[in-house]
């Protein structure tokens, strides 16, 4: 079943590219911006889902190496925040951060920490309805930081919970990849 996800998950944009690809061959016409943009989207998307399954598998060989470092949390999450505010405004949703005092520094693989949070949020606005609103809170809790992301969109059903941290699991089969991203996502951040 794996190989089969992987070979459909791939063959969408392979198909886009190889049918643009030969139509303008076929015309003998050089390609106009708005199609190289599109086909350039296509190869930035396939790129997206060889790394998430380089990602995982690593993962699941028990290959990663986290490259720990002491990070400036505020400032950290500032950065990337800005670019999150920008979907969510894109997407007419409000996104708010609470960061508790007590938290100042935190000892992570700053990669590893961005790729978890941006996959918790982009799920959250990716099912929240405009006008909807997502959080981000992060505080301490014992020795570790917690990282809550809190949505009021569609939410999950009881009977999905047990799998969304499957690989290619989607809750909503309708979804496709364009709306549904790729279902690994959660499985990344699990191992992570």
């Amino acid at each position: 079943q794996m190989f089969a996800d992987i070979s459909h998950e791939l063959r969408t944009p392979l198909t886009v590219l190889g049918s643009k690809l030969e139509m303008t061959l076929e015309r003998n016409e050089p390609l106009d911006p708005v199609e190289t943009a599109m086909l350039y989207d296509e190869v930035i998307r396939l790129k997206g889902l060889v790394q998430e399954l380089q990602d995982l598998s690593k993962l699941e060989a028990g290959q990663v190496v986290l490259n720990k470092t002491l990070i400036d949390f505020g400032a950290y999450f500032s950065d990337f925040f800005v670019l999150l505010a920008a979907e969510a405004e894109d997407r007419q949703i409000t996104l708010t951060m609470e960061q508790s005092p007590s938290v100042k520094y935190c000892y992570a693989d700053s990669q590893r920490l961005r790729q978890i949070v941006l996959n918790l949020v982009n799920n959250a606005l990716r099912y929240t309805s405009e006008g909807g609103e997502v959080s981000l809170r992060a505080f301490e809790e014992g020795d570790y930081f917690v990282f809550e992301v809190e949505d009021n969109g569609v939410g999950i059903s009881e009977d999905d919970l047990p799998y969304i941290f499957q690989r290619f699991y989607r809750a909503d089969k309708s979804r496709d990849r364009a709306t549904g991203g790729s279902g690994l996502g959660l499985a990344i951040t699990k191992g992570f």
